[in-house]
């Protein structure tokens, strides 16, 4: 090899290493590398580069395969972590819902205590009402008793003074009614009830 290629004219020599440089470049031999490489070669001769000492081998089949399988592990990584991202999306919005719950919860209780506040208000403003009823009515009761009493005396004296006057009865409930404004049920009741009485 190294005699093949001191003997070749240097046009063709630099095809070669155009040729090399171009498969260092597709294997991603890293430039710096692939000059170091070539001025080997200048300097030893072709075998060089075809010494087991100067390149790894390589499996290009092995390698496919290898590329392949990172690349499925890639893809199931992204789908794993695309199912992940749904998930999280799915809890942030269950999270959301509850909170969004708790809040409406929170705002039912707050609505409920208000509500009992306001019942419990209006429940004493009616006992106060009842109360006071209660107590007007006691008091009405006990101004009639005694606006009763004054008026069932009234008339005792009323038909008192129109005996005294000798007038009849007959005419006792016309004065009753005419002087004293009192309708004809109420004076016949007080005369018969107060005529007997000395």
């Amino acid at each position: 090899m190294d005699e093949i290629y001191e003997g070749t004219p240097e046009d063709i020599r630099a095809v070669y290493r155009e040729i090399l440089w171009s498969l260092f470049q597709k294997m991603h031999v890293p430039v710096e590398e692939a000059r170091e490489k070539l001025a080997e070669m200048e300097e030893s001769g072709m075998g060089y580069l075809f010494e087991n000492a100067n390149f790894d081998s390589m499996d290009i089949q092995a390698e496919r395969r290898n590329t392949a399988e990172a690349r499925a592990q890639l893809a199931e990584a992204r789908q794993k972590l695309e199912t992940v991202r749904q998930r999280l999306e799915a809890t942030e919005q269950e999270a959301d819902t509850a909170r969004q719950e708790a809040e409406k919860a929170k705002q039912e209780v707050k609505t409920a205590k208000q509500e009992v506040k306001t019942v419990k208000q209006e429940a004493k403003t009616a006992k106060q009402k009842a109360e006071t009823a209660e107590r007007i009515q006691e008091e009405t009761g006990r101004a009639l008793k005694k606006t009763a009493g004054t008026l069932i005396h009234v008339l005792e004296q009323l038909v008192a003074i129109c005996r005294s006057e000798k007038l009849s009865r007959e005419k006792t409930i016309e004065c009753l009614q005419e002087r004293y404004g009192l309708d004809a049920g109420d004076a016949v009741s007080a005369v018969e009830q107060f005529w007997m009485k000395e």
